[in-house]
């Protein structure tokens, strides 16, 4: 061979043809090769293949293999030598092929054939091949496997295996050494039986595609799988593809791969049936060289990406089957100049044909079909002029053809079941057509004549259309074989059809034609014939002689009214027997008709439904000449009867034409013609609905007509008006309906003794009665055609032994009906036993039978039977000896299958007494219960809640205290009688009684609810059935009666008392909480401003938490106690009034109740009780508002406010007044290079911050003169705006802000439980609430285990708990707006308030502080937001306190959770202030621990080991510990208020206690208040020392021994105290660096903020050694309160820096200050003296005794007034702020004279040495560096600690 091509070859793209037809057989060239003789290289494998043939047994199909092998391999038959012209390598083709074509080429198949389908081993030596070029092994019976030693041929570059049954394996990674492989094909199986061989396994390696050579890659049938389809299949330096086939691999891949689309040269891509999903990519237009892309038979999905019409390469393309949707992109065809086959069949595309398809010129093959498309066929189509095929059937398209004059070329053409429109002018231009489908559109009006002229027609359907005429002649169709014009609108007359030489099926059905033109000859290949649905009248003369091939004629629905004569036999001839001729006239009128027809392969005639009006005699002798007619369908036909023997006798009819011809002379009576039956092959015929009247024939069974016609299978004479039917061999047809002929009566003989139609005697075969049988077996009852009542008679069919046939009861109704039993009569005339007669089938039912002694009946009954009670003696079947005897004690009677027996009752347990009619009267002994269901005695005391000291009759069951028995209303029915007005309904009447369900014989067992209130239950009341305490009612007594009311559904129903009683009661509550609100109020506000109150109003609000956690507890009280005599004890009500209070607003609901039930009714009194709480927390909040306002005005708070600040900015612009003034006490410039750096660092923010360091201070101190000048000058608009502001809203928020917080809180626990009252639900049994005795019967008995459980809302349990109920649903609003209103919103709001203040650095502010101090005051201040967190402890507690009502250790496992976790979080976090020694977090601490302690012991209570003394116990432990803790609060609250009020009683001259009593008449509680004063621990600063306790103001030497056990571990708490106030200044301040003297700064502040405020109590302690440092001695509690107060104040300033009228320069301000008395102190000549080595040493004891000084200096001067004020601690922050300014301003000169009094003497030190600077992360404005670095650290690592 001179090359060698290896193709590629898909058998079937489409039902119309292969690509190999369509493209024009493509081939794919692996390489151009020479084929050589013989090869050098070659012979280096004879041995390997010497092995192989051997191996094999090729070896014996091959002549000389051995000489050839070893002299020259290329001389064997399947070894090609050739050469590779590409690279003149040389090497050979191993041709391993089977296939039985190549059996001249090779002596394979000869091999393959021999071994009969056995199998032969894979040869080993096969891999050991070295100069292969190509390995094909194909259809041959190899088995082994192909593994990794496939890598060994290296030289390979052609890979063939394909279609060999036992050969498997997998890729492995081997492949990667085939460097050479140009072309790989591997198919598991072959194409016809794919599923037969999928042998090739595994993963496909990604090696394959590194092989730089390849360029084609079949794998088809296989299990192969690609891991991923996304990986590189054309790699740089890998394969170059140009065919991919991977077709039928059911496990290849899951969606399009997008390897191949970097194979830049791929040609052509096949992916069928692979089940692809998802869509196709959008980058596939990367294939630029794509010549065919065939993806069908998958599951691919979404739009077809627009990029598929830029291929322009493309060829073939084929997208069908599947699931592509969306529209066709409107540029497919534009580009696609080359592609000739496009397939998108079977999809879900819809909109429009795109009109740039029809720039597809080249395109021969368009499939669309089975679309959604829609619009018109573009007339851009009709430049498709080599298109061959096309099919857009099953689509939506509208509108007419367009031009289709250019497709000439198109044979196939399909539009059916469209919408099409228009006329078919545009298909005559389709010369080449041979199929056109075009049913099931639209088109009308005339065919035109030019389509006849389509020579190549063969198939045309264009039924189902609007078309009106036919062409005149159709000779033009020489070729059509199927025609079909049903269901249009043709009329008028067929044209000659003569010349259709090839029409084989042809259909007029459902058109207006009336028939054909000239004598009607059919065509001569014609088949089938379908005319019905026209108007012909007549039978054409043509159809005397029909074609030879016509075998089917449908001429239903017509209107033919005259039937020929063809071949009709007179009537009046014995043709049932020999016809005798005896004169001429006879033999004429036998032949005076037309010859019989001549329609030799007719088989089937239907002309039903055609007005023939003909004897039926002489239908059918038209008919009967045909010997291969078979069915014959006549129905309503209009045929007349009776039928006779001419109908089917027939004779020869030439003898009788030749008779005829005789002379009168030569006729003789022994001249006789032969008769014989016709409808030789007749197999059905229907002659229903006609009016036959008899069928009369022949008794001789020779001739008799079903009789010659053995092969009539089928016959239908319905409706038929038969009156006789004679011989009745009729009725041995196989299958035969006689059915609606009412006037058929035949002596059919009655029903023989036999069981079935299967006792038929086969002796019987040749007698016609055996087919008349009645079956025994098939008697069914019958209904009334009109009211379908059951009748009182049954009837039978005849026996279908031998055949099936249906007939009339009236054939012989006395053998085929009988009355059914407990009736007699005969026939269908039946009427019913009287009562105790009986009748059956047994006895008969012609007569009843009276009932044996004894025994009774019922009327219309099949049989007696003994009385209910009784017992039959014999327990024959034969009832006339049926005797009965009573039931005996202790059994009861029973109905066993309609028969009365006597059974026990069920074992020794049980007893009855005599002739007991039911179960339900056998009853158990003392102490037992009956189980209905099992009815078994069971133990009583199994069941809870049951009493069972009682006698258990079902209508006596009582339960025990504190539970329910579940009851029903029995509705008896009493009818009324008749109205006059019969078309008015009758109503039911009827009087109900209640009864549990156990004696209504609802359920098996009683069921006992338990009551949610105990005591509200008493079952021993007067009423046998429930009993409630007097004011409870309803379901579990859960409801109270009219003029009684409950405060909970756990409390009992009070009465209620008069109105005036309720209104001042709830008044004097309101009065309460208002005082409480005002009061936390007050102490909130005086926590403010005051700095030693602010701890009460905190513990309190503590303690009202406390008590919201603890109030959970209440609701397990009677869940433990329920039903024991203990519950009326003391302790469950000291328990519930000390829990039972939520920390909310006390209200009297009872009150409330009634008076809602005297305005709205008790219905719903309840309901409106708790929806008030919507309103009344706003109504709260306007009447306190109103109150506080009227407070502010009756006192005259209000202008008090507004002179306040005035004061304030008098201050402040004294301050800066003498801000302006040159510092006294040195030299003029007291601004040192700390000073100049520290301002600059300050203020970096500012635009100053670019200057030197070295002006700041001056810069500052200009500043500050300039702005005091401004302010004196200049008016301010803005600070005008801003006081109206505040004297307007914003000052009425302020004012009133802690007054509405204080209010929300007292009403959120309140709030929050009143609305979960309304969610609170229990489960319960539930029964519907009546039933009648009817309805008891059909239900059944119910075990209380199938009761479904319904929930019923704790505060009215007759309400369900379902949202759909509408007696619900107001409870569920009502509850669900509450809770977000005041429970949900409050939080929420209060929480996203703060966080917004937080992250605008605003917490800090005064206006804030003022209006949200009671919810942050008492929080550290990462931990604002902490009371948002008790909020959600107290609602959850109160959820799960509602939601889990019956679940006690739900409940407690949930709270214990909670409790653990909020204990955990305080201790770990410690969220509150350290104040007093961090008291709060020590009393929240104790109060979580308290909680946890309890709820653990309750859980202990609740876990079923503790008899009732012991949770009594429990209980009691749980109310001490809250007594003790409560008490210690109490005590708390009281030394706080005890030692403030000490404190006042000393400050104060004016002090009143309580408001009330001065202090001249106090004088006698002197020693208490210094006893309270004097237990103090002080804490002394010194600096070098850091932090000591101080001695004691002069005290008794039992307060000094007290103090000192005191003492223990004060120092640890003054560092923590100390590093707190440092850590929270650092904090809010955000210094990028400590400054180096900031601990000294607070000190020294601090000292100044105590000796202003509490002068009388601050003292300095001198030792005698005028060189040792003075102490100031402070109380721990005032240095902590003190400390925070200086950290408030810095914060204050530094809110107001560069803002406001009162703008300062921040807390710099005021450390520029401090700095400036350190210069001064550093100047005096005393300190130079004393040579001290630090200077803060003294600095705060001196700046503390200047500011005393200045202090008495103020207060003699004309500011006595505010410096009252200030001295007091009542000054407002901007008033004390600007005090301290000018104390600071003032103190330098002072500092100086007081140092030299201190410490007399000279000398001294140059200022502290600095040291480096420390950073901080996350501040805002850096600092100076710090001079001693080891402290601050100290503090602050303490801190972080």
């Amino acid at each position: 061979m001179s090359y060698l091509f290896v193709s590629y070859k898909k058998t079937e793209y489409h039902d119309n043809g292969d690509i190999n037809r369509q493209l024009g057989a493509p081939s794919f060239s692996w390489t151009a090769m020479e084929e050589l003789p013989s090869c050098a290289a070659c012979q280096v494998d004879a041995d390997a293949l010497f092995e192989v043939g051997h191996e094999s047994g090729l070896a014996d199909f091959e002549a000389e293999f051995d000489a050839k092998t070893r002299r020259n391999i290329c001389e064997l038959s399947f070894v090609v030598c050739v050469r590779v012209t590409e690279d003149a390598v040389e090497g050979y083709i191993l041709m391993l092929v089977g296939d039985s074509a190549t059996v001249l080429l090779s002596g394979v198949p000869v091999w393959v054939m021999l071994l009969g389908g056995s199998s032969v081993p894979l040869p080993s030596t096969l891999f050991d091949l070295t100069a292969v070029l190509g390995l094909v092994i194909l259809s041959t019976p190899f088995e082994g496997v192909i593994d990794d030693r496939l890598g060994n041929l290296t030289s390979l570059r052609l890979l063939q295996l394909e279609d060999n049954q036992y050969l498997t394996g997998a890729l492995g990674h081997s492949i990667g050494r085939l460097q050479n492989l140009r072309v790989l094909s591997i198919s598991g199986g072959n194409v016809a039986e794919p599923s037969s061989s999928y042998r090739f396994h595994g993963d496909i390696p990604s090696t394959l595609f590194a092989l730089p050579h390849l360029q084609s890659l079949i794998i088809q049938f296989t299990q192969l799988r690609l891991l991923s389809s996304g990986d590189d299949w054309c790699p740089e330096g890998g394969a170059q593809l140009r065919v991919v086939d991977l077709s039928s691999n059911p496990y290849l891949l899951k969606a399009f791969p997008t390897g191949p689309l970097s194979c830049s040269r791929l040609k052509f891509l096949f992916l069928r049936g692979l089940q692809l999903e998802g869509p196709l990519p959008e980058s596939i237009n990367r294939l630029s060289s794509l010549e065919i892309l065939d993806v069908p038979r998958n599951a691919m999905t979404g739009p077809l990406p627009f990029t598929l019409g830029d291929l322009k390469e493309l060829r073939f393309l084929n997208l069908g089957k599947n699931m592509f949707d969306f529209l066709l992109p409107v540029s497919f065809g534009l580009k696609w100049r080359n592609l000739r086959v496009f397939y998108a069949e079977e999809n879900q595309l819809s909109g429009m044909l795109p009109w740039a398809l029809g720039f597809a010129t080249e395109l021969r093959h368009l499939s669309l079909q089975r679309q959604f498309l829609t619009g018109p066929i573009p007339a851009s189509f009709s430049n498709l002029s080599e298109l061959r095929a096309v099919w857009l059937n099953d689509n939506m398209l509208t509108g007419e053809l367009p031009d289709l004059s250019k497709w000439t070329k198109v044979e196939n053409m399909d539009i059916a079941n469209n919408q099409l429109s228009g006329s078919l002018d545009p298909l005559t231009k389709l010369q080449a057509v041979h199929t056109l489908r075009i049913f099931n559109n639209q088109f009308e009006g005339q065919i035109p004549q030019e389509l006849v002229s389509l020579r190549e027609l063969v198939t045309l359907n264009a039924r189902d259309n609007r078309l009106s005429g036919l062409p005149h002649s159709l000779d033009g169709w020489p070729k059509l074989v199927y025609a079909n014009l049903a269901r249009n609108q043709l009329q008028g007359f067929i044209p000659l059809m003569e010349n259709l030489t090839s029409l084989e099926s042809l259909s007029f059905v459902s058109n207006r034609l009336e028939g054909f033109e000239g004598d009607g000859r059919l065509p001569s290949r014609l088949k089938q014939l379908w005319l019905g649905g026209n108007q012909f009248s007549r039978l054409p003369e043509g159809w005397h002689t029909l074609p030879a091939r016509l075998e089917f004629i449908q001429l239903s629905y017509n209107e033919i009214g005259v039937w020929p004569d063809w071949g009709r036999t007179a009537l009046g001839h014995d043709l049932c027997n020999k016809l005798r001729i005896g004169n001429e006239e006879t033999a004429l009128t036998l032949v005076r008709h037309q010859r019989p027809p001549n329609w030799p392969a007719l088989q089937i005639l239907d002309v039903s439904h055609n007005p023939l009006n003909v004897n039926v005699n002489f239908f059918l002798s038209t008919l009967k000449w045909h010997p291969r007619l078979r069915e014959i369908e006549c129905q309503d036909c209009g045929v007349k009867g009776p039928m006779g023997c001419e109908a089917y006798v027939t004779y020869d009819y030439d003898q009788v034409v030749a008779l005829s011809n005789k002379t009168r002379g030569d006729i003789s009576f022994d001249d006789q013609v032969e008769t014989f039956s016709g409808f030789l092959a007749l197999e059905a015929l229907n002659l229903a609905s006609n009016p036959l009247k008899a069928l009369q024939t022949s008794y001789d069974p020779r001739v008799s007509f079903p009789k010659s016609t053995s092969v009539l299978q089928r016959l239908d004479v319905r409706n038929a008006s038969l009156t006789a039917v004679e011989p009745l061999e009729w009725f041995a047809v196989d299958t035969g309906d006689f059915t609606d002929n009412p006037q058929l009566q035949l002596s059919v003989p009655p029903a023989s003794n036999i069981t079935s139609c299967a006792e038929l005697s086969e002796g019987a075969a040749d007698s016609i009665e055996r087919y008349l049988q009645p079956d025994p077996n098939a008697f069914a009852p019958k209904r009334d055609d009109i009211s379908q009542q059951m009748l009182p008679h049954e009837c039978t069919r005849l026996c279908r032994t031998f055949n099936v046939l249906q007939v009339d009861e009236a054939l012989n109704v006395t053998s085929l009906c009988r009355c059914i039993d407990g009736h007699e009569g005969r026939g269908k005339l039946c009427t019913p036993c009287r009562r105790n007669t009986f009748s059956n089938r047994r006895s008969g039912t012609e007569q009843c039978t009276p009932c044996p002694h004894g025994s009774e009946s019922s009327p219309a009954s099949a049989a007696c039977h003994c009385k209910l009670g009784y017992e039959a003696d014999d327990k024959a079947d034969d009832t006339e000896e049926l005797s009965c005897r009573a039931c005996e004690a202790g059994t009861y009677g029973k109905l066993s299958g309609g028969i009365a027996t006597c059974v026990s009752c069920g074992g020794p347990r049980f007893t009855s007494l005599p002739k007991t009619t039911s179960r339900d009267h056998c009853l158990c002994i003392e102490k037992y219960i009956l189980n209905r269901h099992s009815f078994q005695c069971e133990d009583c005391m199994a069941y809870e809640g049951l009493n069972c000291s009682l006698p258990l009759r079902p209508s006596s069951v009582t339960v025990k205290r504190g539970f329910f028995l579940l009851t029903v209303q029995i509705m008896e029915s009493i009818m009324p009688r008749v109205s006059v007005d019969r078309e008015l309904p009758r109503r039911r009447l009827a009087s109900a009684a209640i009864r549990s369900t156990y004696a209504a014989n609802i359920t098996s067992l009683p069921i006992a609810v338990e009551c949610p209130y105990g005591p509200a239950c008493n079952p021993y009341g007067t009423d046998p059935v429930n009993q409630c305490t007097e004011g409870h009612a309803g379901f579990v007594c859960g409801l109270c009666e009219s003029g009684f009311a409950r405060s909970t559904p756990l409390a009992p129903c009070r009465p209620c008392a008069a109105g005036w009683q309720n209104v001042l009661s709830n008044l004097a509550l309101l009065a309460v909480s208002i005082g409480a609100i005002f009061l936390l109020t007050h102490l909130s506000k005086r926590a403010a401003s005051a700095l030693h109150v602010g701890l009460i109003s905190v513990i309190l609000k503590i303690t009202i938490g406390h008590f919201t956690v603890m109030s959970g507890l209440m609701a397990l009280d009677y869940a433990v106690l329920r039903g024991d005599t203990t519950s009326q004890t003391a302790l469950p009500s000291v328990y519930r009034g000390l829990f039972g209070w939520d920390g909310g607003i006390s209200m009297e609901y009872t009150s409330w109740t009634c008076l809602f039930a005297s305005l709205v009714g008790d219905e719903t009194a309840e309901l409106w009780r708790h929806a008030v709480w919507i309103g009344l927390p706003i109504i709260l909040l306007v009447v306190v508002t109103l109150f506080a306002e009227l407070w502010m005005v009756a006192s005259g708070r209000r202008h008090r406010d507004i002179r306040a600040s005035s004061v304030s900015e008098s201050l402040f612009d004294l301050t800066k007044r003498a801000t302006s003034q040159q510092l006294p006490g040195g030299k003029g410039d007291h601004s040192s290079e700390d000073d100049r750096a520290f301002s600059h660092a300050t203020r970096s923010h500012t635009a100053d911050e670019s200057e030197t360091a070295s002006r700041s201070l001056d810069r500052t101190q200009t500043r500050a003169s300039t702005n005091a000048t401004r302010e004196t000058t200049k008016s301010h608009p803005t600070d005008a705006q801003s006081r109206e502001k505040r004297r307007g809203l914003l000052g009425f928020v302020d004012r009133h802000a802690t007054l509405w917080i204080v209010t929300l809180n007292l009403c959120f626990p309140t709030a929050t439980r009143n609305f979960l009252s309304l969610l609170r639900c229990r489960d319960y049994p539930f029964v519907q609430e009546s039933f009648t005795a009817d309805e008891i019967a059909m239900q059944g008995l119910l075990q209380p285990t199938d009761l479904p459980h319904l929930r019923r809302l704790d505060l009215k349990p007759d309400v369900f708990c379902d949202v759909r109920s509408t007696t619900y649903l107001p409870f569920l609003i009502i509850a669900v707006i509450g809770l977000f209103a005041w429970v949900v919103l409050p939080i929420a709001s209060g929480l996203v308030v703060l966080v917004r203040h937080y992250r605008k650095g605003e917490l800090h502010l005064p206006s804030v502080r003022e209006r949200y101090g009671f919810l942050t005051k008492s929080y550290r201040q990462n931990f604002f937001f902490w009371e948002a967190t008790v909020a959600f402890r107290r609602v959850f507690v109160l959820v799960v306190a509602s939601v889990a009502i019956t679940q006690a250790r739900v409940q407690l496992t949930a709270w214990s959770l909670l409790a653990v976790t909020a204990l955990v979080v305080q201790l770990r976090l410690q969220p509150f202030r350290r104040d007093r020694r961090n008291l709060l977090n020590r009393i929240e601490e104790r109060g979580l621990a308290v909680w946890l302690l309890s709820v653990i012991l309750m859980q202990f209570a609740f876990g079923g080991v503790l008899s009732d003394t012991g949770h009594l116990a429990v209980l009691t432990v749980v109310i001490l510990m809250s007594l003790l803790h409560y008490v210690s609060i109490l005590v708390t609250i009281l030394s706080l208020w005890l030692q403030q009020t000490a404190r006042d009683y000393q400050e104060k001259e004016d002090f009143k206690l309580l408001y009330l009593l001065p202090k001249s008449r106090l004088r006698w509680l002197g020693p208490f208040v210094d006893w309270l004063s004097a237990d103090t621990t002080s804490v002394s600063l010194q600096y070098e020392k850091g932090l000591s306790m101080g001695p004691q103001k002069t005290a008794s030497c039992g307060q000094r021994l007290w103090s000192l056990l005191r003492r223990r571990g004060r120092p640890r708490t003054a560092l923590e105290l100390t590093s707190e106030a440092m850590k929270e200044a650092l904090d809010v301040l955000k210094p990028t660096t400590v400054p180096p003297d900031f601990l000294n700064f607070l000190y020294a502040h601090a000292c100044v903020s105590y000796a202003l405020r509490d002068s009388d109590s601050c003292h300095i302690v001198l030792n005698d050694d005028a060189t040792s440092a003075a102490t100031v001695t402070i109380p721990i509690e005032d240095f902590q309160l003190h400390l925070s107060s200086v950290v408030e104040e810095l914060i204050g300033r530094e809110e107001r820096h560069g803002e406001g009228p009162h703008k300062s320069e921040g807390w710099v301000e005021l450390y520029v200050l401090y700095r400036g008395v350190k210069k001064a102190l550093k100047s005096s000549a005393a300190l130079e003296a004393a040579d001290l080595s630090n200077d803060e040493v003294a600095l705060p004891h001196l700046m503390a005794s200047a500011a005393v000084r200045l202090s008495k200096e103020m207060t003699a001067s004309s500011d006595r007034a505010s410096a009252d004020s200030l001295a007091t601690a009542s000054a407002s922050s901007d008033e004390w702020i600007a005090y301290i300014n000018r104390v600071y301003q003032s103190m330098p000169s002072i500092v100086g004279a007081q140092a030299e009094l201190l410490l007399g003497g000279e000398g001294g030190k140059a200022e502290a040495k600095e040291g480096e600077e420390l950073s901080l992360e996350g501040s805002a404005r850096p600092i100076p560096p710090s001079a001693d670095v080891t402290l601050i650290s100290q503090c602050v690592t303490f801190v972080r600690e």
